[in-house]
Parts: C-alpha cells; structure tokens; sequence
C-alpha cells in the first residue's frame, strides 16, 4: 500500500520528469536542408513561314505560317512585330520589287504562343501587280522572304 505523501511524491516527479523529456524532445529536434534554382535556357521563337505557290498577275495569294514555341512555357509577344526581307533570285534582276504588292502576316497584339505549341499568322499576302510596264522579266522569278520577329 503506498502512502499518500509517497503518491504526491511519485506523481509529482513522473509530471517533471515527462515536462522535461518533453521539453528536450523539443528544443533538440533540429534539422536543416539544401535546395538549388536553374535559369532555364530560353530557346528562340521560330517563324515558319509555308511557301508560296500560284503567284501570277493580279492574283492575291495568302500567306500562311506560325510562330513556333519550343519552350516548356508560354512566350509573350507584347511589344513584338514580324518584319519581311524581300531579296530577288540573281537571274530576274530586272524585275523589280516595285511590281510587287508585299504585306507581311501578322498576329493579334499581345498575344502569347503556348509552351511548345504555334501560334497562326494572318493577313499576309502578295500581288505580282498588273501595270503598264512590261512585266516579262518577271516571269520564273524567285522572291525569297526573310521573317524576323523583334
């Protein structure tokens, strides 16, 4: 049979005895940890831009193309325009821009393309434009179109 002063006693020094293995529980768990950040490595936006076919006088044909994404997150354009260089094949010198209706596609402003995914161009078009001046030295021409997005 334990006395009831023992009990209070024993009682008393299992509380401290808990509160202190608590308390070293808790000011001695302790821990630590590392982490890393990458840049990723952005690849350019690509122009693609589909060839043109059935160019003849007074005929508007189409241009069709994309911007191309190949990154893993989408790409704004805010800000951005596509420009065109036109160059014409060494052998049709003597045909000259000029005879030429040229507009180069655009897109919507502000827009974005998708993480690797395209984005449409529009209203791009060209005319070989029927005027007074002999156009002979047109036929068989070879434009090339140079896209640049800035």
């Amino acid at each position: 049979m334990i006395h009831r002063p023992t009990a209070v006693v024993l009682i008393a020094g299992a509380l401290a005895l808990s509160g202190a293995s608590a308390a070293f529980a808790y000011w001695s768990v302790q821990g630590s940890g590392h982490s890393t950040a990458q840049v990723a490595q952005v690849k350019s936006l690509l122009v693609d831009v589909d060839d043109i076919h059935g160019l003849i006088l007074d005929k508007t044909v189409p241009i069709h193309g994309v911007i191309h994404n190949p990154n893993d997150f989408p790409a704004s354009l805010h800000g951005l325009h596509i420009t065109m260089k036109t160059t014409m094949d060494a052998g049709h010198v003597m045909c000259a821009l000029q005879n030429f209706g040229i507009v180069a596609p655009t897109f919507t402003p502000d827009s974005s393309v998708p993480a690797n995914g395209d984005l449409r161009l529009t209203n791009g078009f060209i005319t070989l434009v029927n005027s007074s001046k002999d156009q002979s030295m047109c036929e068989g021409a070879q434009l090339t179109f140079d896209y640049t997005l800035k």
